[in-house]
């Protein structure tokens, strides 16, 4: 697995990174341009992330911006659907108008912080994501 983590807070961040590493290679980023940018580079490269976890909530551009744009590039490129990326939105707010407005924009599922490591594996598994038995460091 090919993983991209934004999260302008640096302990989730890292978090889910830590979580994500025992699974396949993960590219972290503190804001939605940084990430924005990996993500092109690996799209154009022919080496895509086949995951994104954002961060609703972060200064200048937020996750759902950042998610549009994802799903835009995808798009664009002729990426079919089946073969996008998968998008984890991590939030500390979940209420039913954020949840409905990031589906339409194209996430996959959701992880509400705080989080354990159990949840995030078991939404990787629910999206097809099958981990190896790799432990975490």
């Amino acid at each position: 697995m090919k993983a991209l983590v934004v999260d302008d807070d640096n302990v989730s961040r890292r978090k889910v990174e830590i979580i994500l590493r025992a699974y396949g290679s993960v590219e972290c980023f503190g804001n939605g341009t940084e990430a924005i940018g990996a993500f092109r580079k690996a799209l154009e490269g022919g080496a895509p992330f086949n995951l994104v976890t954002l961060d609703i909530s972060m200064p200048g551009m937020n996750g759902q911006q950042v998610l549009k744009e994802l799903r835009t590039m995808e798009t664009e490129k002729h990426v079919p659907e089946e073969q996008w990326g998968k998008v984890i939105m991590v939030t500390g707010m979940a209420d039913s108008d954020t949840v409905k407005f990031c589906k339409v924009d194209g996430c996959n599922d959701f992880v509400v912080k705080p989080f354990s490591r159990d949840i995030f594996v078991g939404k990787l598994r629910s999206m097809g994501f099958f981990p190896s038995l790799r432990s975490p460091l």
